[in-house]
């Protein structure tokens, strides 16, 4: 029983982590990529940021929805909170990808 609560918590905890912090580590790194052109074909690097914006934003919604996800402040999260993250997210994403494509316009 102990063995499946700790499996479960470091699921958990790494569902968290994603949605958190390396998804937008990810999508900094790609959004670079993207700029510089240092993925060939470039398409590549457009599927992969837009694949991570999208899990990353799938991840809250199953943090929230199936594991009793929690806010900043240590109170349950909300379908409302899930909606702020996935707008905010999105924005956050296309404006980093339109900045990417009129830097990689302008360095090439």
């Amino acid at each position: 029983m102990a063995n499946r609560n700790s499996s479960n918590s470091i699921f958990v905890f790494s569902i968290r982590l994603f949605w958190l912090l390396f998804g937008n580590i990810i999508l900094i790194v790609l959004a670079l990529t993207i700029a510089l052109h240092t993925i060939k074909p470039p398409v590549v690097s457009h599927c992969l940021f837009w694949v991570t914006a999208i899990a990353a934003i799938a991840l809250r919604y199953a943090d929230i929805r199936f594991f009793h996800g929690e806010t900043a402040d240590c109170v349950p999260a909300t379908m409302a909170h899930f909606r702020g993250y996935a707008v905010k997210l999105a924005i956050f994403a296309a404006a980093i990808w339109g900045i990417a494509l009129l830097a990689a316009k302008y360095l090439h």
